[in-house]
């Protein structure tokens, strides 16, 4: 917590107290809370309490800055006290605001109006979802961008980029092993990549007993004929990026997915057909591939809007927009850098 909000607190004037002891009572409750908050302020589960506590203070505040512009004579330490606090709840997502906006603004380059595959009836679909993203990745459907593609995934994933530099895969779906069918597989001369993907169903167990992600690394060693020493990692590529069974499984989203492809293919010249077809997956994922009821298209619009303006990353403007950019640092998975 800044060392300046003690003095901004006795500063206040006496009659601005007397004057609105609703307001001040918040005020003090806030500053109160906020010392405990402040030092690792997180935008989760813990804090959405003070900080509506607070937007309901900056609102009242707003009407009586109003009231002292009038001429009333409120004092002007009073306006000392929001340039001051504003940021002892805002800084973490003041922080990020240029990342929501890049982020938004890529994905508006790829949303659609219409989800035709949930029109075609093919939401949390599991093996149709997995042929989509093995075509998203093929290098046969746009050979140029191939290697961009696969790099952008696996290093979405934390994994080394330049593993297909010289050499890209045709990801395999449905691979049969004698303890289950893991969903996608990339192979490389220098590591194997296994993908379990899951839309609304949990992991389950195999016909060994083990999970699934714990399962497939040894039975897919033994199906592909893999030596002991090739790295073999799994990937648990879900709507809401939960753990795995197996704690050596790299967590994804179907958001983060869409993420890792647009940002590759954003600038490459694609036939229109192609990026038609981008399109449609992209806009899929992004608005039911995911855990939260957020209305994307709105979400999106409204932050590539206010991310134009000259002010966008200013404290002022984050009250009125806060729930908008709460749904924003959920969506994009932002929530793990504030």
């Amino acid at each position: 917590m800044s060392s300046d909000t003690p003095q901004i607190v006795a500063g206040l004037d006496r009659r601005l107290s007397e004057a609105i002891p609703p307001v001040t009572a918040k005020f003090l409750e806030f500053v109160t809370k906020a010392e405990l908050l402040m030092p690792r302020s997180q935008v989760n589960a813990a804090t959405p309490r003070l900080v509506e506590n607070f937007r309901s203070f900056v609102a009242k505040a707003g009407h009586i800055l109003e009231y002292s512009n009038s001429g009333a004579g409120l004092s002007k330490s009073f306006q000392l006290f929001i340039d001051g606090a504003l940021p002892q709840v805002f800084s973490d997502i003041k922080r990020v605001l240029p990342e929501i906006a890049e982020r938004a603004n890529l994905v508006a380059r790829w949303l659609i109006n219409d989800d035709l595959l949930a029109i075609a009836g093919c939401r949390f679909v599991e093996d149709a979802y997995t042929e989509l993203l093995a075509w998203a990745l093929s290098p046969d459907t746009h050979p140029p961008s191939a290697q961009r593609r696969q790099s952008a995934w696996l290093a979405s994933l934390g994994l080394d980029s330049e593993i297909c530099r010289r050499q890209t895969c045709t990801p395999r779906t449905q691979v049969h092993t004698e303890d289950g069918i893991p969903d996608l597989v990339m192979s490389y001369l220098a590591i194997t990549v296994a993908v379990e993907a899951k839309t609304g169903t949990n992991e389950h167990l195999t016909p060994s007993g083990e999970m699934q992600t714990v399962a497939y690394v040894e039975s897919l060693r033994k199906a592909l004929d893999l030596s002991p020493e090739h790295p073999l990692r799994m990937v648990f590529l879900t709507t809401d990026g939960r753990k795995a069974a197996n704690s050596e499984a790299m967590r994804a989203t179907y958001v983060e997915f869409v993420l890792a492809l647009a940002a590759a293919l954003d600038g490459v010249a694609l036939p229109a057909d192609t990026r038609a077809a981008f399109a449609i997956l992209f806009t899929h994922l992004l608005t039911c591939a995911t855990n939260t009821n957020t209305d994307v298209r709105r979400m999106v619009r409204e932050i590539e809007s206010w991310s134009e303006q000259d002010d966008w990353c200013e404290y002022r403007n984050i009250p009125q927009r806060y729930k908008t950019l709460l749904e924003a640092i959920e969506f994009f998975k932002l929530e793990q850098t504030v």
